[in-house]
């Protein structure tokens, strides 16, 4: 059986990232090889997230949107999305673009070589702005 993969993005008020994201995610996700889902989970977004989210579906049923009914907080976002999730692996990722997509099939090489749990490291960027980079 072939291995699958599941990503699980937390959204908030995002309603000008989810396509970007998922138009960076669909070569990296295609080039793997193996069958993927991408799962965003919108936290109450009060904008045209979901109408955004509903869209990218009707265009890609690999994409799945799971929809709060208020702002639960990013953690409650996550847990919904992993808690549908079918993959045998998931990654989970910021709806911002601040995790690189590209990084993806990294991750899955060392979850394919026996690794159970695979984790990335921010660099620090000196480039943001001082506040941005304490907050994040």
């Amino acid at each position: 059986m072939e291995a699958s993969l599941s990503v699980v993005v937390p959204v908030f008020n995002e309603e000008d990232s989810v396509r970007p994201l998922y138009e960076a995610l669909l070569p990296v996700l295609s080039s793997l090889g193996m069958e993927w889902e991408i799962i965003f989970s919108d936290d109450g977004s009060s904008d045209g997230t979901w109408p955004a989210l509903v869209a990218l579906n009707q265009s890609d049923p690999r994409v799945k949107a799971l929809r709060l009914s208020r702002n639960f907080g990013h953690q409650y976002a996550l847990f919904s999305g992993l808690s549908q999730a079918r993959g045998d692996a998931v990654i989970s990722m910021d709806g911002d673009l601040q995790h690189p997509p590209e990084l993806i099939p990294e991750l899955v090489t060392r979850w394919q070589a026996g690794d159970q749990i695979v984790h990335t490291i921010r660099k620090d960027d000196q480039r943001g702005h001082w506040l941005k980079k304490s907050t994040s």
